[in-house]
């Protein structure tokens, strides 16, 4: 399996992928023969945190994370699985999240099983900034896809502007592409292309042509980004051993439920049905893509949880390994055991700081923040649930 060093992974960094489904393959081959040349990656997905992506995918421009699971497998059980499968925007990431506890230090990994190749890369632009002041542009981001979260994957036939083939052949293809899959209600960028967008809504150039025609192969061949030194193989068994169940809690968070494509796509659904009924027309040119109030409710729910719990843990897990020297509770244990040798020769550093309990240094501030956006997101879903009742009845 390829596995990501998510210590080593920061905002904005920008993750490449060839899986080994026959998409991939079709997709890297159509681009290799366009191109003469070797393409490796198809598809590409940006970090919002260590354990958070943002994509375009089959389900839509979505967030998705590193969780234990394969996203779909029972979440949606009770619903008709004869019918979402055959629906476009069920298809959600297939991760895994473990930890390495090795002699120097304990690593934490997202794995990708269904990933043939792996590369992230970053923006120069971010090398040069401290994380501060990066966290602060990853806020920006995220506002620059509001008006993009919860968009459709467009057209099979829109791939087609990214390869070198003559633009008569492309204009074929379109036509027949079009006709093959019918259209698709609020169709958004592809995979590269919602990349091009986000970084040019922030004033930074990818070094690549235009939106439209940039493929993940471009961003990997962009001179404005230099790779990570991230990813490693990992075999399922070990990845299976270790299994971050405590971490996993802490970063459980899922930012886009599995729902939210399906439900952005009523308001669509009653503007085509309106429009229908002014004009006669089935022409969606003039529709508007609207924003559904869960898309904007989702959106600034993973902001706060950003700054609230995976900023500071993270920031926790870099100083984790200096922490037996600044940690109070044990600096006043060794205090009092210092006239013992024999104490002084068993003193180690924690075998686990993800069980650490200490006030001063441990996860209780992540826990308690944790807590308190749950109960926050459950107070802000009832004065919505109160202010849509008190408008019906008025």
């Amino acid at each position: 399996m390829q596995a990501i060093d998510l210590a080593k992974i920061q905002p904005l960094d920008v993750l490449l992928i060839t899986n080994k489904g026959w998409e991939s393959t079709a997709i890297n081959l159509g681009q290799t023969v366009s191109r003469g040349k070797l393409v490796e990656f198809s598809h590409a997905a940006m970090f919002i945190t260590p354990t958070v992506i943002v994509e375009s995918s089959d389900a839509g421009v979505v967030f998705e994370r590193f969780v234990n699971k394969t996203r779909g497998d029972d979440s949606m059980k009770y619903l008709n699985q004869e019918w979402l499968s055959k629906h476009q925007r069920t298809t959600r990431l297939n991760s895994r999240l473990f930890i390495d506890k090795g002699d120097s230090a304990v690593r934490i990994f997202g794995g990708l099983p269904d990933a043939k190749e792996i590369r992230v890369i970053r923006h120069r632009f971010f090398e040069r900034i401290d994380r501060r002041k990066l966290e602060i542009r990853r806020d920006n981001f995220l506002k620059s896809l509001s008006g993009m979260y919860l968009l459709a994957y467009p057209s099979y036939a829109q791939l087609l502007g990214t390869s070198h083939f003559p633009k008569p052949i492309i204009d074929a293809m379109e036509k027949i592409a079009s006709g093959f899959f019918g259209s698709v209600l609020n169709p958004g960028p592809y995979c590269s292309q919602l990349i091009c967008q986000v970084f040019a809504a922030n004033g930074i150039d990818v070094g690549t042509g235009t939106h439209e025609s940039t493929s993940p192969a471009d961003l990997a061949a962009s001179n404005q980004f230099d790779e990570v030194d991230c990813v490693s193989s990992v075999s399922d068994a070990d990845a299976a051993a270790f299994v971050a169940s405590d971490i996993e809690k802490l970063l459980e968070f899922d930012p886009t439920p599995v729902m939210s494509p399906l439900l952005a796509d009523a308001p669509a659904i009653v503007d085509r049905a309106i429009h229908y009924e002014r004009t006669g027309s089935a022409d969606l040119e003039n529709i508007i893509f609207r924003v559904p109030e869960i898309g904007k409710l989702e959106l600034k729910q993973l902001e706060d949880w950003c700054l609230d719990v995976s900023d500071i843990f993270w920031r926790w897990y870099r100083e984790a390994p200096t922490c037996l020297s600044t940690c109070v509770e044990e600096t006043q244990k060794r205090t009092a055991r210092m006239e013992s040798s024999i104490v002084r020769g068993l003193m180690k550093p924690c075998s686990n700081v993800f069980e650490c309990k200490s006030k001063a240094f441990g996860l209780s501030r992540v826990e308690q923040n944790i807590e308190h956006l749950k109960q926050k997101w459950i107070d802000d879903y009832i004065r919505a649930t109160r202010a849509f009742s008190d408008h019906v009845a008025s």
